[in-house]
């Protein structure tokens, strides 16, 4: 019985690292098909090394991809990487200071149902108007952008973003309430026809962030961390 019951341990413990050796593959492919998108494509170790130790790719103890961070500003402008639609444990995305254009598209942040962290900023040819995010989005980092259009209320639909950062886009309108009541919230400078719901004399042209000068009257400055 010792050895059926050590064979059986066995056979739990190769199911367990073929999972994972199988779930990586499938990752690394998608690391891979990111990779490719950029031109010229970044450079990463071959295959034979793990892609849990490869340059700004951070993964969970099941081997699954939980964060990509990302700087290629050698690259030309591309069209937002639709590989990363395929690493769905992703929570932390950051791609900021590339030169990824194009707009956000929806089919791969709809994939993305675990994101928490989205930062895309210093992208200057990003652009369009600002689409739905996924639900568990904590923290849109999307400063010196192109975006264009009115800051939609759908943005903050499920009410659990705590950071927005849009400043130096072209945005226009009334920042919807649900947006702007959101904490850690920059919208200038730029965005010169956006205009806060509840001071519509509010000068744009001061610069300064609103909702912080909200918090001032209430609480001394914390430091962002």
């Amino acid at each position: 019985s010792t050895r059926m019951f050590s064979l059986f341990v066995l056979f739990i413990l190769c199911f367990i690292f073929n999972c994972s050796f199988a779930l990586d593959a499938d990752e690394r492919d998608a690391l891979r098909s990111l990779q490719r998108s950029f031109v010229p494509p970044f450079l990463w170790p071959a295959d034979t090394e793990p892609s849990c130790e490869w340059t700004g790719v951070v993964c969970d103890t099941n081997s699954s991809v939980i964060r990509v961070q990302l700087t290629w500003p050698r690259a030309q402008p591309r069209p937002f990487p639709h590989a990363l639609g395929m690493l769905t444990s992703l929570r932390h995305l950051v791609l900021k200071n590339n030169v990824i254009g194009g707009t956000l598209p929806t089919s791969v942040l709809d994939k993305l149902d675990k994101l928490e962290l989205l930062d895309v900023s210093g992208n200057p040819t990003l652009k369009g108007t600002l689409p739905a995010l996924p639900a568990s989005l904590t923290s849109l980092r999307a400063s010196d952008c192109a975006f264009f259009g009115v800051v939609p209320s759908e943005i903050n639909e499920h009410g659990r973003l705590k950071e927005l950062f849009l400043d130096g886009s072209r945005l226009r309108g009334t920042v919807p309430t649900r947006v702007a009541n959101i904490a850690n919230l920059r919208l200038f400078p730029g965005n010169r026809g956006v205009e806060h719901p509840t001071n519509p004399d509010f000068d744009e042209t001061l610069r300064i962030d609103y909702s912080q000068v909200q918090k001032a009257s209430h609480c001394k400055d914390q430091p962002m961390k």
